[in-house]
């Protein structure tokens, strides 16, 4: 097995900008979606390589655990354990890592919606502040043509005057 093809890439790796992007915002759910499905192998393959490394452990720790503890040499015994230790340290780092990168993209997708959302508010007030301004000035418009009418309707006409002179 090729080491390299078993560690999932790194951040450094994953070059976001490189993945197509959707018509609407983001990157397109195929390319997130083999990013993944890389991932997803990548760590199902280091799971394998380390389940059989612990049967090998195992295996030697049931081997030597068979002989007489006086022909099991220091040598041995501190051989199993390093590879013990180094098997369940190379583990913990690919385990950590792999959620970190998992963490970092849902932090990423989730700045991505807050900022969308965020654009969207702005958007949406901007509209509602506008709606409202024309409905104000329609108001406005109404109340004087409103006042003009009155106005005019209020107004003595030429044969009232001449009634409230003549009169």
């Amino acid at each position: 097995m090729d080491h390299v093809d078993l560690v999932p890439p790194s951040a450094n790796e994953i070059d976001l900008a490189a993945l197509p992007r959707a018509v609407v915002g983001g990157i397109k759910r195929d390319a997130v979606e083999d990013v993944l499905r890389r991932l997803q192998w990548n760590n199902a393959r280091l799971a394998a390589e380390q389940r059989a490394l612990q049967a090998r452990v195992d295996e030697l720790l049931r081997e030597r655990t068979e002989q007489p503890a006086a022909q099991m040499s220091h040598r041995e015994v501190d051989e199993v354990a390093r590879l013990a230790l180094a098997s369940v340290q190379r583990t913990a780092r690919e385990l950590r890592e792999s959620t970190r990168l998992e963490c970092e993209l849902m932090l990423k997708k989730a700045r991505e919606r807050v900022a969308e959302y965020d654009r969207e508010h702005e958007r949406s007030e901007h509209a509602s502040r506008s709606e409202v301004e024309r409905l104000d000035r329609t108001v406005q418009d109404l109340r004087r043509d409103l006042r003009s009418v009155l106005d005019t309707i209020s107004a003595p006409g030429p044969v009232e005057a001449r009634r409230n002179g003549s009169a």
